[in-house]
């Protein structure tokens, strides 16, 4: 797919340069190990597209890479619905049961699946800015309704409140931006959606049989999170403690060489709160602190807020269907910066999207 979309504009430059790609790369897949075809064909193609971005931008782009985007900008929407849908469906193959209803044993999903699915939140939110954009409003409205519903059935099943606070938020921006819906309607679309989330909320005590009122739930997670952010900050002082640990493990593999029992991020913060093998969140500011300090958390905000801005910017700036992916980045942007206060941006699919984002803010801005 990559190389099809490099040769619109460098057939022989990119041709000579995947074949050597693709014969190193067969090479390491000689001296691998690894233990399903999947998570590696997931990998695979996660670089080769890294490769071909960063290539294109930074040595063959020749001023028409943003031509090829939008292009190509349909075609890149259904390919995030279809990876993320598609890997959905492995990850509760793999489950033997639906996650939602088993609340203690969601560890156990796949975590490539897992992170493979949660494409589909950012497909639905491209689609509903170019629907916006592209179709007429009554038609897009439909569309758009569809593909969300979707979406929020899909990450429901698999217990994440996380990935339908994105897409809900997400897409109440997008319908902002695009006068897609009323501020009334954004409003009570708002309220249902905050109404969706304490359903599952209680759903999920219910299950747990945990005798607790949502607003001690609530109170509760805010205290444990925020009291984990002052030991890490105590930890991390002004050059950090971990540097750089904590983000690495967001890489399953390497997640799981870290110290204790810490596949994730979150667990190997757990380690250092004392809670092992426990999930902890930590505030956006908890991972940057305990791995680089206070200066890490002042870059980290920096590049944030430049992510933002700049996106707003080349929103304003730009007309037609390219207009409606730096909507979607910004609002994929600003949703996971509202979700990150609780939870941190430690995901991988995260990292990678806030990369891929600002790689290409940079090259049109």
């Amino acid at each position: 797919i990559f190389m099809v979309m490099s040769l619109k504009y460098n057939e022989e430059y990119h041709i000579k340069n995947l074949k050597s790609f693709l014969v190193l790369f067969s090479i390491l897949i000689l001296f691998s190990q690894y233990p399903s075809i999947l998570p590696f064909i997931l990998v695979f193609w996660v670089f080769l597209f890294l490769y071909y971005l960063i290539f294109i931008i930074f040595i063959g782009n020749d001023g028409k890479l943003h031509e090829m985007v939008i292009n190509n900008l349909w075609n890149i929407t259904f390919l995030l619905i279809f990876i993320g849908t598609f890997y959905w469906i492995l990850d509760l193959i793999a489950y033997g049961g639906i996650p939602i209803l088993e609340p203690l044993k969601r560890g156990s999903l796949d975590p490539w699946y897992t992170m493979a699915a949660h494409f589909l939140p950012l497909g639905t939110i491209l689609l509903v800015s170019l629907a916006s954009i592209e179709m007429e409003k009554k038609k897009a409205r439909f569309v758009s309704l569809v593909f969300v519903v979707f979406t929020l059935i899909t990450m429901g099943v698999l217990g994440y409140r996380t990935q339908i606070a994105l897409t809900i938020i997400g897409v109440l921006i997008v319908s902002a931006f695009t006068e897609l819906v009323t501020l009334e309607e954004i409003t009570v679309l708002g309220g249902a959606g905050a109404l969706g989330l304490i359903v599952m909320t209680s759903l999920r005590n219910i299950i747990l049989q945990a005798k607790i009122s949502i607003i001690d739930a609530i109170r509760y997670r805010v205290g444990l999170t925020l009291s984990s952010y002052d030991i890490l900050a105590h930890l991390g002082g002004v050059r950090g403690f971990t540097h750089g640990f904590v983000h690495i493990a967001s890489y399953p593999p390497l997640a799981n060489l870290m110290p204790g029992l810490a596949y994730s991020p979150r667990r190997y913060i757990g380690v250092f709160v004392g809670a092992d093998n426990v999930s902890i969140t930590s505030t956006i500011m908890g991972p940057l602190v305990i791995d680089f300090g206070i200066i890490g958390v002042f870059l980290g905000m920096l590049f944030l807020g430049f992510l933002l801005k700049k996106s707003y910017d080349l929103i304003k700036r730009i007309e037609g269907k390219e207009k409606a992916l730096f909507i979607a980045f910004y609002a994929i942007f600003l949703s996971y910066s509202i979700i990150g206060i609780e939870t941190g941006l430690v995901d991988f699919e995260v990292l990678l999207t806030f990369f891929a984002g600002f790689l290409y803010i940079l090259y049109r801005s």
